[in-house]
């Protein structure tokens, strides 16, 4: 199996789902379930702005689509573990304006 630079299968590309727990202008939460509360997780962002959330312990992947209009490079990500859930609040990124010519 290839991983590239942040530990993720390039092989493996799945649908992303669409759903967030909280959606506002400059603020989106996400609620994942996870199995380990132990476990250590690796998240990230492609340029499809696709987030990335990996369980290293199962090796299990999830994907979130994020606003496609939208700028992640400098947004903050905080992960918070409750009662066998990740919420990952993001904060600080950058709508573009859409253009009508």
């Amino acid at each position: 199996m290839k991983l590239d630079k942040h530990g993720f299968d390039k092989m493996s590309r799945m649908i992303p789902k669409k759903c967030w727990t909280k959606h506002e202008e400059n603020e989106i939460q996400i609620d994942i379930p996870v199995e380990d509360a132990a476990g250590e997780i690796k998240m990230h962002v492609d340029t499809n702005n696709t987030f990335f959330l990996r369980q290293i312990n199962s090796n299990k992947l999830q994907a979130h689509q994020l606003p496609v209009r939208a700028n992640f490079e400098k947004a903050v990500f905080k992960a918070v573990f409750k009662n066998g859930v990740v919420s990952v609040n993001i904060k600080n990124f950058i709508r573009e304006d859409v253009k009508v010519v």
